[in-house]
């Protein structure tokens, strides 16, 4: 096995990395391949993978569109939605900067939905929420709204309550590959779905992602966009196009993605059991799907920089599962009564290692680890 930290260097003895990618030498060996041939950019590799992501997530022939990173995903989806000047897209407040910077990228104007601080999820009530200070005047007159719905964490949203409200949804699956929600596989949802396949997200490709939908000719744009050279009528295309290797990496990843979602499965049981053993809080089980356990995160009543801090010096790397809510990038969101569950959340919330290639012994020491430095906590 291949283990690194998510900086990129070796592990440090001793140390348990909050997070580490996947990677073993079956991995190593197909990429290394596809480089030897010399063809890193134009092969069969990419379209094998896309065929191979579509049969495994049950999304429609020729409806993946594989690309280098998850953000140009999200990029694409709103490009190809039309998303434009005037136009508002609704996201999760509780969340990483990616999705904000492709809204960004096409110009419209962010609108932040709350999330149940017990579940860490935005569902249909938080985005309506949002949708209501819309046509209460907050943000440009005119225009069309649109909704990012993300699963956070691992943890399956509410889709098909989402699309209740009658607005286009990306459906938002960078931490929930593989995941499924009511029995369908998420992926499948939205109008367009988007995915991450960054060196520590469920599965990886170094850096990339895949782009989805039912809609072939969402699809055909999506294709259109990104083949970016030698063409003889103008406008503006991207290179976002991923890499053979990392195709190749990806179709081999892919092969152990339900091995992954396992393990992960195994962990947080194991932790769920030790620490409602010793009445540790944690969020609530989402209402409906799976939680694949991409984050697991416990509640530290307000003391979260004192539990990481104390957990450093145990030799166990946690984080906030979010660096950052999306409002304090925007300034927009900061009064009294705004966004509470997103603010209560930033301030309880603390991930903890939890990756397939954690040994029986790490998650041992890192629930004891846990359990000692949280005692006392209300």
């Amino acid at each position: 096995m291949i283990v690194q930290s998510e900086k990129g260097g070796k592990k440090k003895e001793g140390v348990i990395a909050h997070s580490r990618p996947s990677i073993d030498e079956q991995d190593a060996s197909r990429a290394a391949e596809v480089i030897r041939s010399g063809m890193l950019t134009v092969g069969d590799e990419r379209a094998a993978f896309e065929r191979a992501f579509e049969k495994r997530m049950g999304i429609r022939s020729g409806g993946a569109v594989s690309v280098d990173s998850g953000t140009a995903a999200i990029h694409l989806a709103l490009v190809a939605l039309g998303v434009g000047v005037n136009d508002r897209v609704i996201l999760p407040a509780y969340l990483c900067a990616a999705p904000l910077n492709a809204v960004r990228y096409v110009d419209a104007l962010p609108v932040l939905a709350d999330v149940d601080p017990d579940t860490g999820v935005s569902g249909e009530k938080e985005f309506a929420d949002a949708l209501k200070s819309i046509k209460g005047g907050r943000g440009e007159k005119g225009g069309r709204t649109f909704i990012i719905a993300v699963h956070p964490f691992g943890r399956s949203a509410p889709v098909d309550e989402i699309k209740s409200l009658g607005l286009p949804v990306v459906e938002d699956c960078a931490q929930a590959t593989g995941g499924t929600f009511k029995g369908r596989p998420l992926g499948t949802l939205g109008d367009v779905s988007v995915f991450s396949f960054y060196a520590t997200k469920v599965m990886t490709t170094g850096r990339g992602g895949m782009v989805c939908t039912g809609d072939g000719e969402i699809t055909d744009e999506i294709r259109d966009l990104i083949i970016y050279d030698e063409r003889e009528e103008s406008g503006t295309r991207f290179n976002y196009a991923m890499t053979e290797f990392q195709a190749a990496l990806g179709r081999s990843q892919l092969e152990k993605l339900d091995a992954f979602i396992s393990r992960r499965r195994e962990i947080a049981a194991y932790y769920r059991k030790e620490f409602e053993r010793a009445s540790i809080p944690m969020p609530q089980e989402p209402p409906a799907g799976d939680d694949i356990n991409y984050r697991f995160i416990v509640k530290t009543a307000g003391a979260v920089e004192v539990v990481i801090k104390k957990l450093e010096k145990r030799g166990i790397a946690a984080r906030r599962p979010v660096f950052k809510p999306l409002y304090q990038y925007t300034g927009q969101y900061t009064g009294d009564g705004e966004l509470p569950g997103t603010k209560r959340a930033f301030g309880e919330d603390v991930s903890i290692p939890i990756y397939p290639t954690l040994t029986d012994g790490e998650v041992e020491r890192v629930a004891a680890a846990v359990i000692d430095v949280t005692a006392g906590l209300k």
